[in-house]
């Protein structure tokens, strides 16, 4: 494998510089280099506060936006009503299952029921027989 610095082209016209680096030089540019990075880190903080901050302000306009429309405004009223509908038809259908009971049957099973019905609506009651 043939070096490019091994040819003769290259040692007569480009001489190796005997110059070494100054280590305080390649401290400075490191310097420079980490100070160039933290500027950097800083403006891309800066960058997505600023970021966070308009859309935090997007989202507060389109839910100032979507409160005041009028579509909103009726599905809440629609909404409310619903509510108190099933609240009012759940009274009825309470009341209904407590003190409206139905039972039919023969005449001796309906005062068995009854009795049954009354007792556990009373049970502090002491059950006693009618002749």
């Amino acid at each position: 494998m043939i070096r490019l610095e091994a040819t003769t082209m290259w040692i007569d016209n480009l001489p190796e510089s005997k110059k070494q680096n100054d280590p305080s030089v390649l401290s400075q540019a490191d310097g420079k280099i980490d100070t160039l990075v933290k500027s950097q880190q800083k403006l891309a903080f800066e960058t997505d506060c600023l970021s966070l901050a308009r859309d935090a302000s997007q989202l507060a306009t389109l839910y100032k936006e979507e409160q005041s429309s009028e579509r909103a405004n009726r599905l809440a009223k629609v909404m409310h009503l619903k509510q108190e509908n099933s609240l009012g038809s759940n009274i009825v259908t309470q009341h209904m299952l407590q003190y409206s009971q139905v039972i039919s049957g023969p005449k001796n099973d309906l005062y068995a029921e009854l009795e049954k019905v009354w007792l556990m609506k009373n049970p502090n009651v002491i059950k006693y027989n009618v002749i």
